[in-house]
């Protein structure tokens, strides 16, 4: 399976700082140009298929892409970002004096509040995910279009690399970000076999260390 990975354009709360979760959030102007340019990149693309994130700041893009290439898109739960619970809505630098750098950064456990949802928690939704799509749909381009904390999961499952290092990693990137907006990560994924396809300097770190898909 080929494997595309697009994080939605820029949104208005992430140029504040805001924690957005599972709220559907808003492109800002320059996150509505950024699906666009996504979409023309992969225009030429032979894609079999899209699968998006059903908040509304992924969709967008998916919807941009889809009007190019054709293909059938489905919109999945399964692909949201991460649950932040009683935070969503608020500035991530109050969050982190609220209940510390360690456990807001670090903790893969820790859950933002009764209804939060930890990074772990994540990973086994998006492993179930991953493998389903990887066996369906062995033979064909896969779009995924979805958020950050996803991002960087999936990267945890598909290198093999245990998520603290993936998360450890994301601490070093500016704006604990391990790709930017609407930036496309591709994979090919054949059995136990994965190959990356660019030139990010931390996402080749990461495949430098994998040890084993556990796809």
């Amino acid at each position: 399976m080929k494997l595309l990975i697009v994080r939605h354009g820029e949104t208005i709360a992430n140029t504040r700082g805001i924690i957005q979760g599972q709220t559907q959030g808003k492109l800002s102007k320059k996150g509505v140009l950024q699906s666009k340019k996504v979409s023309k990149m992969l225009k030429n693309s032979s894609i079999d298929l899209i699968f998006s994130s059903d908040l509304k700041r992924a969709k967008q893009m998916a919807d941009e892409i889809a009007s190019n290439v054709k293909v059938p898109t489905y919109y999945t739960t399964e692909l949201r970002a991460r649950n932040s619970g009683k935070y969503e809505g608020k500035h991530w630098e109050y969050v982190v004096r609220k209940i510390g750098h360690k456990r807001a950064v670090e903790d893969i456990n820790f859950k933002f509040g009764t209804y939060g949802e930890s990074m772990a928690d994540m990973q086994k939704r998006l492993r179930k995910f991953l493998k389903y799509i990887s066996k369906t749909y062995k033979d064909q381009t896969v779009v995924l279009c979805t958020h950050r904390h996803c991002v960087a999961v999936l990267l945890s499952i598909i290198s093999g690399v245990s998520l603290n290092t993936v998360m450890d990693q994301m601490k070093s990137v500016k704006n604990a970000q391990i790709v930017s907006n609407s930036e496309i990560v591709k994979f090919l994924i054949d059995d136990d076999n994965v190959t990356y396809f660019g030139d990010n300097k931390n996402i080749l770190e990461l495949m430098s260390l994998k040890t084993h898909p556990k796809i």
